[in-house]
């Protein structure tokens, strides 16, 4: 009797779980469509703010007194740098996300 018991509780438990469904969806946390119940990556539907994107490098431009922040744009993987103030170019760093204000798309 113990081993029909332990076969259906098996039976049963194995049916469960092979119910549950896969969700697909968007796993980049940047995304503007971004899934946080996702558990695969269906990257291809990821959708970005075009005026967003990851710095790729930092500097000083001492003849222009220009902190700038190169970015390459989610959108188009286009890379352009832009001045800031000294804050905002000291509070980011090379790999964060960024978004510039009044810019569309670059």
């Amino acid at each position: 009797m113990k081993h029909l018991i332990i076969f259906l509780v098996t039976i049963f438990s194995l049916s469960v779980i092979s119910c549950e469904k896969e969700v697909g969806g968007c796993m980049d946390p940047y995304a503007i469509n971004y899934s946080p119940n996702a558990d695969f990556a269906d990257n291809g539907l990821c959708q970005y703010d075009c005026s967003c994107g990851i710095i790729t490098k930092d500097g000083i431009d001492s003849s222009t007194n220009c902190y700038w922040l190169e970015i390459r744009n989610y959108c188009s993987n286009n890379t352009k740098r832009f001045c800031f103030s000294y804050d905002v170019w000291f509070n980011n760093y090379v790999g964060n996300h960024f978004c510039v204000t009044n810019v569309s798309s670059w």
